[in-house]
């Protein structure tokens, strides 16, 4: 075996690596999407965090205001929700919304982010909450699908900035 052959077999190694590992972010970047998405439904001031730069160091500055005037429209009582998110309730409109969430990835609703008190546990409440999202389920739906492809858009946006860097470097 020549080296050149050694090098071609170690250069589709690192090729397939990371496309595994640009899966994973993939994956990872649509668990913050719904992540934060649950904790903007959680509060509405969680929204001007998506305004922010540093959640997002690619995505444009445009994008993410649209997107969210767009999440002003859907149709909550924000003052009705604010702080009633738990890991249970996160789960419940997961699943309304047809989406499998890691239970693990829920955690941060169950601790007590929100002060040192733990959420009331209103039965009434949560059961409003779930029937305004059931009877809206389409637009929530397509809301976090957008959430999700944000956060995805903005990982690929900074994937192609990074692959440009490399190929100026190779050149």
């Amino acid at each position: 075996m020549e080296s050149g052959d050694v090098k071609a077999v170690k250069s589709v190694k690192v090729g397939q690596s990371k496309g595994a590992s640009r899966a994973n972010e993939v994956r990872k970047a649509k668990t913050k999407g719904v992540i934060f998405f649950l904790r903007c439904l959680n509060a509405r001031a969680n929204t001007s965090e998506f305004l922010r730069y540093y959640h997002f160091k690619h995505l444009p500055y445009d994008y993410r205001l649209q997107l969210v005037k767009d999440f002003d429209k859907l149709p909550h009582f924000n003052d009705q929700f604010f702080a009633m998110m738990n890991s249970y309730r996160a789960m419940k409109i997961m699943q309304v919304l047809g989406m499998n969430v890691n239970r693990g990835h829920l955690t941060c609703f169950s601790g007590a982010p929100y002060g040192n008190a733990k959420v009331e546990q209103n039965h009434q409440e949560c059961e409003f909450m779930l029937s305004l999202i059931r009877e809206n389920k389409k637009v929530y739906k397509k809301m976090l699908n957008r959430f999700i492809e944000a956060f995805v858009y903005d990982l690929k946006l900074g994937w192609a900035k990074e692959d440009n860097q490399q190929a100026d470097l190779d050149n």
